[in-house]
């Protein structure tokens, strides 16, 4: 005979599991799905901007009806583009059909939509972008994302960063709900043979004589005489006959009980780590303080091949007048030059007018800020580390930004140095190319922690839309 009062603790544990899900957990993985076709628009967006990828061409033109794996067979190096280009957009597309089609409810998310969320799932592997992914797609899709960040656009680069921290977090959370919902519906298929099955069996006698391993037959041999819309899971059925006839049914009892209590309680809801929000910001204004030995060196460099330059063209007249100017205090007139700023990426030039003397000012001032900031007694570490939250958070923005955008200037300047040099002081120019790649990876570590900090942020608040406040 079944124990009832296990029957009964089964029956209301795989109850409030339902509810828990269709009530937290699942409106929890639409808002999940949500950003995730939020993201994969971004990074559209980012490399269609930058010139890498063109708009799908058939996108107008396609119509998702139902989940289905996106393609990922190898083609020609040439069509490389093109296909990242068509399996993105698809992607994104598929994801809208998601979140607008799709209710997110046990009933409707059942086993068969599970395996199909589960395959399509994998048509990125957002956690192996880097290039260690194995998938066609992510190693095409790492091949554009390693020439955004190789890049002088350090913005993109960071966008770019960005988002695939939050497709590979949301992803990870994803695929855990879906196995959280298939263990769910497994319990829940044995809640209907324990419902139906089992006292129809009972109250025909169909039990009596039977050992537990002649049961399954047994089952199997009534199953559509109660349940018509199932198909028979060998599997689950042999779980419920140990469960409820075997004679080490008490153990099975216990860990079946103890498995759904775990999944029911919000712990089951994988609360978010806590995490160190200020300290992640402040870790990020640090990193730029590191950045102040790079800038002084670039001063002196600046000066060293303007100097170099001038006195190399200057005759007995031009040293006369600047003789006078220094005697009289006089100030230079603003030097302005103009440089070439080159995308590395569609390698395309824009000629940009640069106050020489004001733009030197700017690195030397940013350079001080840094270097104050690095000494944690100085009375700018002291200010900086009482400031709020957001202020911080503010600073890091507008420096990084701010730095980024002296680094393309940066970049222009050492290539007319090297071009405007006569012919004999030419080995004497000082490169930059050391101190701009040694800055341009500090910042982009920084931007990393920026982005780190912001998808903390927006997960936190989507938890609380979410109603979950205990995380």
């Amino acid at each position: 005979m079944m124990n009832n009062d296990f029957n009964r603790q089964f029956l209301t544990l795989v109850d409030e599991w339902g509810k828990h899900l269709d009530n937290t957990l699942l409106p929890e993985l639409h808002e999940l799905y949500r950003g995730q076709q939020m993201a994969v628009k971004s990074l559209e967006d980012i490399f269609q901007k930058k010139g890498v990828l063109r708009e799908d061409p058939y996108r107008h033109e396609t119509r998702i009806v139902d989940v289905e794996p996106v393609p990922g067979d190898s083609v020609p190096d040439s069509e490389k583009k093109d296909a990242l280009s068509v399996r993105l957009s698809v992607y994104e597309l598929t994801l809208d059909y998601i979140n607008n089609y799709y209710q997110f409810n046990t009933g409707f998310i059942n086993i068969d939509r599970i395996k199909k969320l589960s395959v399509f799932n994998k048509a990125f592997d957002w956690h192996n972008i880097s290039g260690s992914g194995t998938s066609y797609n992510t190693k095409i899709l790492a091949d554009l994302v390693r020439d955004i960040k190789g890049g002088s656009d350090l913005v993109a680069a960071g966008m770019v960063s960005e988002a695939i921290v939050r497709l590979d977090r949301g992803m990870n959370r994803i695929n855990w709900l879906l196995k959280n919902l298939t263990e769910y519906h497994k319990e829940n298929y044995k809640a209907l043979i324990r419902r139906e099955l089992i006292p129809f069996l009972e109250n025909s006698g169909l039990l009596e004589g039977h050992s537990a391993e002649e049961l399954p037959d047994i089952f199997k041999q009534n199953f559509r005489k109660c349940i018509k819309d199932q198909p028979f899971y060998t599997e689950l059925v042999n779980e419920v006959v140990n469960e409820s006839f075997s004679s080490n049914a008490d153990n099975y009892q216990f860990q079946v009980l103890e498995k759904i209590r775990s999944n029911v309680k919000l712990e089951g809801s994988k609360k978010i780590q806590a995490v160190d929000l200020r300290g992640l910001i402040v870790d990020c204004v640090r990193m730029l303080g590191s950045i102040s030995p790079q800038l002084e060196a670039l001063i002196k460099k600046m000066e060293d091949n303007r100097l170099l330059i001038e006195n190399s063209r200057t005759g007995f007249w031009d040293k006369f007048r600047k003789f006078m100017k220094k005697l009289f205090n006089i100030k230079d007139k603003p030097v302005e030059i103009e440089i070439e700023i080159v995308d590395p990426v569609t390698h395309g030039v824009k000629r940009e007018t640069v106050d020489y003397f004001g733009f030197l000012e700017e690195i030397k001032k940013r350079a001080r800020l840094y270097s104050a900031l690095a000494l944690k007694g100085s009375p700018a570490y002291q200010k900086f580390t009482q400031s709020s939250e957001d202020q911080i958070y503010k600073f890091a923005t507008e420096n990084i930004d701010q730095s980024q955008e002296a680094l393309k200037k940066l970049d222009g300047l050492d290539l007319y140095f090297k071009k405007a040099a006569p012919y004999d002081v030419k080995d004497k120019i000082k490169g930059f190319k050391f101190e701009i790649g040694t800055i341009k990876n500090t910042l982009l570590k920084a931007n990393q922690k920026r982005g780190e900090y912001t998808s903390y942020i927006e997960e936190q608040k989507q938890m609380e839309k979410l109603g979950i406040k205990d995380y």
